[in-house]
């Protein structure tokens, strides 16, 4: 990683490292590394005017994940909601709180669709995906029970998936995710469709036109 000409704060040093660390020795691509660093890095540089406790902002989830919800709302305001930088943030600030441990621990799945995690989970673990993907796609069907289970969901997913599946992603694009996110889920709720032999999604989801809120991502 080459050196930056604005560094972090000296109090978010150590914990900026240990994720540079990790991430250089990460299979990402070298310009998704350069990237990432460098919206974290911003963040960081954010924190000190902006969080009362930032030893507990890089220690502890709910306080890391109160952070990133403010400084990704006042980018929102600025830049709008949909925009792509907006989007690249949030990825970087994901994938920093993957490293760090301070991820919200979303990977449980309701007892009720614990057949379709299960049955998708086995499907997948005999194509040829690369394990990126393959994790990548099931972490977000586990997002999307999760969802239906909060919304009181009580149909039959054998039968309703393709209905119940763009329910969720005018869902997320309401929220503000950018629309190359949404149409990402889309494909991996297709992908766990086609291994199950549901109805799969076959339109492009519609961007919901309503206000957007800060912290978009489920």
């Amino acid at each position: 990683m080459s050196p930056d000409p604005l560094p972090v704060p000296g109090s978010c040093r150590a914990a900026y490292d240990r994720y540079a660390a990790d991430l250089d020795r990460s299979a990402l691509a070298a310009t998704t590394r350069t990237y990432h660093a460098r919206y974290v890095r911003r963040f960081l540089r954010w924190l000190p005017g902006n969080a009362a406790d930032i030893d507990a902002v890089l220690s502890q989830p709910t306080a890391w994940d109160a952070a990133v919800t403010r400084f990704t709302g006042q980018l929102a305001a600025v830049n709008g909601p949909l925009s792509a930088d907006l989007q690249a943030h949030r990825d970087a600030l994901a994938d920093c709180a993957r490293r760090l441990g301070l991820a919200q621990p979303y990977v449980s799945v309701p007892d009720r669709f614990g057949w379709v995690h299960d049955a998708y989970t086995a499907a997948a673990a005999t194509t040829g995906q690369a394990t990126a993907t393959r994790d990548s796609n099931q972490a977000a069907v586990r997002a999307f029970l999760r969802w239906l289970q909060r919304t009181g969901y009580t149909g039959d997913l054998r039968r309703d998936w393709a209905t119940a599946a763009a329910g969720y992603l005018q869902h997320l694009s309401g929220k503000g995710n950018a629309a190359s996110t949404v149409l990402r889920q889309r494909a991996a709720l297709n992908d766990c469709a086609a291994s199950l032999n549901l109805s799969r999604v076959t339109l492009p989801p519609r961007l919901s036109r309503r206000p957007a809120r800060a912290g978009a991502n489920p």
